[in-house]
């Protein structure tokens, strides 16, 4: 099964910010919404990955049944994506769980 959001169009100055979920046999691409994002105490861009979870409707349960291994979150400027951070999945759930 893949699952996927359309991102909004974008044009050469607008940054665009979204979480991939990457499994075996799925991948599931989450846009974020501009009021989701903000800058943490060390400076760098975040945004709660449980929040955009509920907001899509995905729990512990369809990260396991999907297999996913990483999540990335990646910004989106002027037609590129890069990487900003990658997290174990694992660990999601972990965090999920408390």
């Amino acid at each position: 099964m893949e699952k996927s959001t359309i991102l909004r169009p974008t044009d050469d100055t607008q940054t665009l910010y979204k979480y991939v979920l990457e499994g075996k046999e799925t991948t599931v691409s989450l846009s974020i919404e501009d009021d989701c994002i903000f800058s943490n105490a060390d400076g760098e861009i975040d945004c709660p990955l449980d929040m955009i979870l509920r907001k899509n409707k995905i729990d512990a349960e369809d990260l396991k049944k999907w297999q996913i291994a990483d999540i990335s979150f990646i910004e989106i400027s002027g037609n590129v994506e890069n990487l900003l951070r990658k997290i174990n999945c694992a660990t999601v759930l972990n965090i999920l769980r408390s």
